[in-house]
């Protein structure tokens, strides 16, 4: 059964969606890595059953409302805002996108190059700072679904067809795997409609990917990328068993803020190496994924 969560907030004027499907790139089939981030793009940046990508586009922007997807490891998530005046609209086309995406060739063969672009020139030529994150998982987890890039392998994407696609939506975006979060300022009969919509999705199955015990370390172990850059990102670490269930999350927690946050001056790393002693633009830890949310110092939710 779908998982439905609001929140009603009568004097906002704006609704806010966010679906999210417990699929990510642990479930890219092997050869086909980065098929879930492929497939939850033709979302994002395609069109829907009765509407092309352009036309899409056309109605959102004199609403100022927005429709985004973020593939992650474990779970994607689609998002939507919009004014509650455009609500019936928006929604419209919002959920036909889920439940029914266009599956254009044109919008597939656009996003699928959009993807080999990013692992090809941006994220091998000019962003060493998760460059160097993705060589870390590679180390930190051998042989574990983690350790792939959630955009994929250029080998994978270039392995996969639009069929490949149409499959995983059908396997993936089912009932059993939904959890449906609305907030702000829609009428309450809303929800009866969102309940209906999604009684028409297939019930789906509810196996789960069995994930391997990460194996730790043993000793020093290090990966170097060489390339022709005059900067040099550095990443290391470690797997750790917490989570925020642990009430050890929150020790953990303020440990790492004296050590160093995200983009902030609180840390011994800012305050020493960039500080002091002016060796470079930032230092941070971390105690669990840190997937960005724009430029500010948190994180993106639903990762």
């Amino acid at each position: 059964t779908p998982r439905i969560t609001e929140v009603s907030l009568p004097n906002s004027p704006l609704v806010s969606f966010r679906v999210v499907i417990l699929a990510g790139s642990i479930n890219d089939p092997a050869g086909k890595e980065g098929l879930n981030a492929l497939t939850s793009a033709m979302i994002g940046e395609g069109g829907s059953k009765s509407l092309t990508y352009k036309e899409i586009v056309s109605k959102l922007y004199p609403w100022a409302a927005s429709i985004d997807a973020r593939a992650d490891k474990e779970v994607t998530t689609i998002i939507g805002e919009v004014h509650r005046d455009h609500l019936q609209a928006f929604y419209k086309i919002f959920w036909e996108l889920i439940a029914s995406p266009r599956f254009d060739a044109e919008d597939f063969a656009r996003i699928k190059d959009e993807r080999l672009n990013y692992l090809r020139n941006t994220l091998r030529g000019n962003d060493d700072e998760n460059l160097g994150k993705s060589g870390l998982n590679l180390v930190m987890y051998p042989n574990h679904p983690y350790r792939t890039v959630v955009a994929g392998t250029v080998q994978g994407l270039t392995a996969m067809t639009l069929e490949d696609v149409k499959a995983f939506h059908r396997t993936m975006y089912s009932q059993n795997r939904i959890v449906f979060g609305i907030a702000g300022g829609y009428p309450k009969e809303f929800i009866d409609q969102v309940k209906k919509d999604l009684a028409f999705l297939p019930a789906g199955t509810s196996t789960d990917v069995a994930l391997p015990v990460v194996s730790q370390p043993t000793g020093v172990e290090g990966l170097i990328i060489q390339k022709d850059s005059r900067a040099t990102a550095i990443s290391f670490g470690y797997p750790i068993d917490v989570t925020r269930a642990d009430k050890d999350f929150y020790a953990l927690l303020v440990a790492n803020s004296y050590l160093g946050e995200h983009r902030t001056f609180n840390g011994v790393l800012m305050n020493h190496l960039r500080g002091d002693r002016g060796l470079n633009y930032g230092d941070y830890s971390y105690i669990e994924n840190f997937i960005q949310d724009g430029g500010s110092t948190f994180p993106s939710p639903n990762t």
